[in-house]
């Protein structure tokens, strides 16, 4: 499910469920600010969910947090360039060692 919340930001609503019963759900929120006509920065935060424990980094309830932004220009609606960073958080799996992981991610956005 996707839709606009009533203060202008998107949410993106993902339900998924496994062979074996096990039931996840990803959320993610974004709003699009216009610095100028043609430059945009966009923030956002995904969050992952459990129904139920799969392993040790895999818990009931939250188990990862996706904080981003990204940054575009764009010459005509139909070609942008972007920059994009973004973090993931894994708040669960502290014991295993892996806590963080930051992505930068450069691409040109075309729309057909």
């Amino acid at each position: 499910m996707r839709g606009l919340a009533p203060y202008a930001f998107d949410i993106d609503l993902k339900l998924f469920v496994r062979d074996d019963g096990k039931v996840f759900a990803r959320t993610r929120f974004e709003n699009e600010f216009l610095i100028t006509n043609r430059f945009i920065v966009t923030p956002s935060l995904g969050l992952e969910w459990s129904m139920s424990d799969v392993d040790a980094t895999v818990r009931r309830g939250a188990y990862q947090a996706d904080l981003g932004v990204q940054a575009r220009y764009e010459f005509n609606r139909r070609v942008a360039p972007y920059v994009s960073l973004s973090r993931s958080l894994f708040p669960r799996a502290q014991a295993s060692g892996e806590s963080a992981a930051t992505q930068l991610r450069v691409g040109l956005r075309l729309l057909f």
